[in-house]
């Protein structure tokens, strides 16, 4: 009876049904090669709900509503040997915030917890990108022309900034519009090495996502960096620029940015 009515689901395609298949919401709403296709995927395929990049599934839109993938950090702002490295909120007159000394960080963790190099950052990524999703890191600017401090904490005293509204805001206005943002981005990113954001004009198809202006110019950054702590992007080193998969990039009809 349930398979009939996905089957109905995906049949009519309506607004309803973007949560045919939840349960891929949190991977990109993506079938990983090698996965059996249940009945219900093929019916998508069938139907023009679901493409096919690569050796990947992609759900469509109108099935599935890509969210944010669940990051898993081992550190966090309060641990002993990350919050020695985080400013006071006064430390920077000009910019109010509380800003990670990621490089310092890194080098201390090297020796607090016996980690290698490569180690140490890809645990700073991992912290940095659940607290992207989260919204208790940032990293925000209003003008593209002013790169920001660095990440910067958005809990307890260090959220009592001159621009906390505009970038509790922004956080809403990315989440809301992941979907939409990572679909239209992947149009310009190929699958490939090294393949990142920078590629894609976001600014000029972000109001069609529905959200509004742009609040936070450095987004597509946070967003990207964000997604190089999951399995959505994977990278060895320090030097890998990292290869991406569906839902982030794609391997067909590229769009020339």
């Amino acid at each position: 009876m349930m398979r009939v009515a996905a089957f109905a689901l995906i049949a009519s395609a309506g607004a309803a049904a973007a949560d045919t298949f939840p349960d891929y919401s949190a991977q990109g709403c993506v079938i990983a090669p090698g996965v059996i296709r249940a009945p219900e995927v093929q019916q998508a395929l069938d139907a023009g709900h679901a493409t096919v990049q690569g050796d990947w599934v992609l759900i469509g839109p109108a099935l599935c509503k890509i969210a944010p993938p669940v990051i898993d950090p081992v550190l966090s702002a309060t641990d002993a040997d990350v919050a020695p490295f985080i400013s006071a909120v006064d430390a920077y007159p000009d910019a109010p915030g509380c800003f990670l000394d990621a490089e310092a960080m890194k080098q201390k963790l090297e020796v607090s917890r016996g980690w290698s190099e490569t180690r140490a950052h890809r645990e700073y990524v991992r912290m940095i990108s659940a607290g992207i999703f989260s919204g208790e890191w940032r990293f925000f600017g209003l003008s593209p022309l002013a790169t920001p401090m660095g990440f910067q904490l958005m809990t307890g005293a260090c959220a009592q900034v001159p621009d906390a509204q505009k970038i509790a805001k922004s956080h809403s206005d990315m989440i809301a519009s992941f979907d939409g943002f990572i679909r239209k981005n992947a149009q310009y990113l190929p699958c490939e090495t090294g393949g990142h954001f920078d590629y894609s004009p976001w600014h000029e198809f972000y109001e069609t996502l529905g959200q509004g202006p742009i609040i936070n110019a450095w987004q597509a950054y946070e967003v990207s960096f964000a997604l190089h702590g999951s399995d959505w992007v994977t990278w060895t080193d320090m030097k890998d620029k990292g290869m991406p998969r569906p839902p982030v990039c794609s391997f067909d009809g590229l769009i020339e940015p």
